[in-house]
């Protein structure tokens, strides 16, 4: 039953035997550690209840709509709520995973496979990474192999509850930066940790960063990517599938004599293909505007896919490229006239500052921030949800 209004619970000098329900661990005053019972065992949280599945290899927010409460608890810290959170590594990544509430004391366990308990690999009670006295957020970072991990979000002490924000960005997120959604300019930078994998035409020894995007053509199209840069020599390949080395299908230095850009123009057959976005020389770094159109759109057009939210929508948005301490693109179908890019969360560090670009279809698989001025629910792409008043997470069926 709903345990949540029992404050106080004492049961010693009963005659008790077999285990103590697990749903006791939040009542706030009991004796239970001294009856000498086990807490019974726990079943595996449904997704859509106390665990929820992350897109593999994303940067993802989770905003303060998050909640502790009833019914989900911490096995490894006894009269603390808890959600948990899996996702998986395709390869191997510098993973980062952190955990604020203004309304408690937080806690952060890291654990192999789909596990609710056991030996956690990495554990935080109180980041000072931020130079911040007192703080009580936490954070775990941490190089992990590929594979299926799972984050349990709980608080230090018992009893807690309140919202919270969970952010998990990855280095493979951060350097792969998943399909390309739509034609538009995404401004992005090169930083430390994403290096291609193809040695520099250019001169000198070391090695080249770069970015890779990959996009997938439901037809054959004529296809035109541009990379510019003021900070760096620029140089592009573009290549079948989503391979991040190997034969290039194209590739291009300097276009029409600039070494600040470079351009491919293409007609390519449907099917996946990747562009790696990268420079010319060894050790060069800065920011740049990867330019792509030709990619057709795909999916449902925007205002037809939403039509069930009638006028109750106010915007929805797709991100793309930030990760931790960058900047990203937007694309944005705001038939209220109130979208800014103040609003979004991000992850720590990390901003949106444009382009602004229009989002012109609704694409399976992809993630949307949705806002809407009331809770509806409403039939979406063939998934009935809710969607409560203001920021709502999806994945587009």
């Amino acid at each position: 039953g709903d345990l949540a209004s029992l404050q106080a619970l004492y049961l010693w000098g009963n005659q008790l035997s077999g285990c103590v329900p697990a749903g006791l661990r939040g009542v706030t005053f009991n004796d239970l550690a001294d009856l000498g019972l086990p807490f019974c065992k726990e079943t595996a949280p449904s997704p859509d209840h106390c665990g929820t599945i992350l897109p593999t290899d994303a940067n993802i927010v989770l905003p303060g709509t998050e909640t502790w409460g009833a019914g989900c608890y911490s096995q490894a810290r006894p009269g603390s709520h808890a959600r948990y959170y899996t996702f998986t590594l395709t390869r191997e990544s510098e993973v980062t995973v952190t955990l604020e509430s203004e309304d408690a004391d937080a806690y952060l366990y890291l654990r192999r496979g789909e596990a609710l308990s056991g030996t956690a690999l990495r554990e935080n009670d109180d980041h000072q990474g931020a130079g911040i006295a007192g703080s009580t957020d936490s954070r775990i970072r941490e190089t992990l192999a590929a594979g299926t991990y799972t984050v349990e979000a709980t608080t230090f002490g018992p009893g807690e509850t309140g919202s919270f924000t969970l952010a998990v960005s990855s280095l493979i997120a951060a350097c792969y930066r998943g399909p390309l959604p739509n034609d538009g300019a995404y401004l992005d930078q090169w930083y430390a940790g994403c290096k291609s994998e193809t040695p520099a035409p250019g001169s000198g020894s070391g090695e080249r960063l770069a970015l890779y995007y990959p996009f997938t053509l439901t037809r054959e199209s004529e296809v035109v990517i541009t990379l510019e840069s003021g900070d760096a020599d620029t140089y592009l390949y573009l290549r079948r599938g989503e391979a991040r080395s190997g034969t290039a299908l194209h590739q291009n230095d300097d276009h029409e004599g600039s070494t600040s850009v470079s351009r491919i123009r293409e007609t390519l057959a449907a099917g996946t293909y990747t562009v790696e976005a990268t420079t010319y020389e060894a050790g060069e770094t800065g920011s740049f505007t990867l330019s792509v159109s030709g990619l057709g759109g795909g999916g449902a057009p925007v205002a037809t896919a939403l039509a069930p939210l009638g006028s109750n929508l106010l915007w929805v948005a797709q991100y793309y490229g930030w990760g931790s301490g960058k900047t990203g693109s937007v694309w944005v179908y705001d038939p209220s006239g109130t979208f800014s890019l103040s609003e979004p969360p991000t992850p720590p560090g990390a901003s949106l500052s444009g382009p602004i670009n229009d989002l012109t279809h609704m694409v399976s698989g992809q993630i949307y921030w949705i806002k809407v001025a009331e809770t509806q629910t409403a039939s979406l792409g063939g998934d009935t949800q809710t969607f409560h008043a203001g920021l709502n997470l999806i994945i587009w069926p």
